[in-house]
């Protein structure tokens, strides 16, 4: 858009040299009213953009209000320029000239924050998903660590317990042989004292 606003320029001057009569004024006016109103359009869609931009969006809004409430002040001020713009259009002229160059200025740099913006939020993205990335890595790392500790204490409690019934089992026939032993051995007392062990 700064192109059409050279352009506009040229224009004005151009017609500077044909006529500097009251319908030249009115219309350099009405190109002045036409741009001032293409630069708030320009910056209010600028001011949409950089509102989605996460870092430097409080800047940008404040920055964006103060250039409303500075063209707000001047719509308010448009008829007492028109009535001043016969006595003091070579000095009006060169002060709109002024401040479209600082808008020009001003667009340029908030162009530049939004591209900073957009480069960090891109930025914030991407380590985003390459957290997202290491996260579901470690789950999966955990998990299978998991899943091998479970295998392994299995395994193990199967062996302990298989080692306890193998104790328990010549347990048992260590006592079954003691227990036949101890009874022969009363069976024989027994015998040795002239009794019948079925009596008994």
């Amino acid at each position: 858009m700064p192109p059409k606003k050279k352009k506009g320029k040229g224009k004005k001057k151009g017609k500077a040299k044909k006529s500097d009569g009251p319908d030249g004024i009115e219309e350099k006016y009405r190109r002045s009213t036409l741009e001032v109103e293409v630069l708030q359009d320009h910056l209010a869609l600028r001011r949409d953009v950089a509102r989605q931009a996460q870092a430097q969006s409080g800047v940008l809004k404040i920055r964006l209000q103060d250039l409303e409430r500075e063209l707000e002040g001047e719509r308010h001020d448009k008829k007492a320029i028109y009535t001043e713009m016969i006595r003091q259009y070579k000095e009006l002229q060169l002060e709109s000239e002024a401040r479209i160059q600082d808008l020009e200025t001003q667009v340029n740099l908030l162009q530049e924050q939004l591209g900073t913006c957009q480069s960090e939020v891109q930025a914030l993205r991407e380590e985003n998903e390459r957290i997202l990335v290491e996260k579901d890595e470690a789950i999966e790392v955990l998990e299978h660590k998991i899943n091998s500790m479970e295998t392994e204490y299995e395994k193990i409690l199967h062996d302990s317990l298989d080692g306890l019934l193998s104790k328990l089992a010549v347990a048992k026939m260590q006592w079954t042989e003691h227990a036949t032993s101890i009874h022969m051995a009363c069976k024989q007392t027994l015998h040795e004292c002239g009794l019948n062990p079925l009596d008994i």
